[in-house]
């Protein structure tokens, strides 16, 4: 669950652009995926029989096909940042929330304050910017991390309490990034709270 925002114009651009070709690159790394649990499967059956010339030869099959589900899944991330990297922003309802770490809430701050009929209009976008230049970020702590079960790891500098904290530093950059880019392309925003 989270919130949604969405410049139509450009979302349904990169989604008509991309999404055929991630449903395909999916649709194959899946089917690698199944074809390495089958041969998996066939080389501990293999190797239960005693039969170690058909147990290496699954092995390596099972490896390639591992090898492609890796390489397929890459190109699933290529394609998924491609249809949602420009005009769409997403703010999920838990531990990493921007709105959370900037104090407001995205049903009793935007919601009821913004949003009309499901979309944000230019002079309201410029309200709701300003809102989130204007909010401080409040640093997350350690301790809050934990409580709210998110993934703590001093040594992983993605997930010690500095990459939490830049994390939201950046979210919020991109939060008033895209605000902007409705602003100057003078297109309203489009909602899913």
């Amino acid at each position: 669950m989270g919130a949604d925002l969405w410049i139509q114009s450009i979302y349904e651009e990169q989604l008509r652009k991309y999404e055929p070709k991630f449903k395909r690159v999916v649709k194959r790394r899946d089917d690698a995926d199944t074809a390495t649990a089958a041969y998996k499967d066939a080389e501990q059956a293999a190797i239960l029989n005693a039969k170690w010339i058909a147990a290496a030869k699954y092995k390596r099959r099972a490896s390639m096909y591992e090898r492609w589900t890796k390489a397929w899944q890459a190109a699933a991330n290529k394609y998924f940042d491609k249809m949602y990297g420009r005009g769409y922003f997403r703010d999920s309802y838990n531990m990493s929330s921007v709105l959370w770490r900037l104090n407001l809430s995205w049903w009793e701050d935007i919601l009821s304050k913004f949003v009309t009929d499901g979309k944000i209009d230019i002079p309201h976008l410029v309200l709701f910017r300003a809102l989130i230049r204007q909010s401080e970020l409040i640093p997350v702590t350690e301790r809050e991390l934990i409580d709210n079960h998110a993934r703590v790891d001093r040594n992983d500098p993605e997930y010690n309490v500095d990459g939490w904290n830049k994390y939201f530093v950046e979210k919020r950059e991109k939060l008033i990034e895209f605000l902007t880019l409705a602003i100057d392309m003078n297109e309203c925003v489009l909602t899913s709270l």
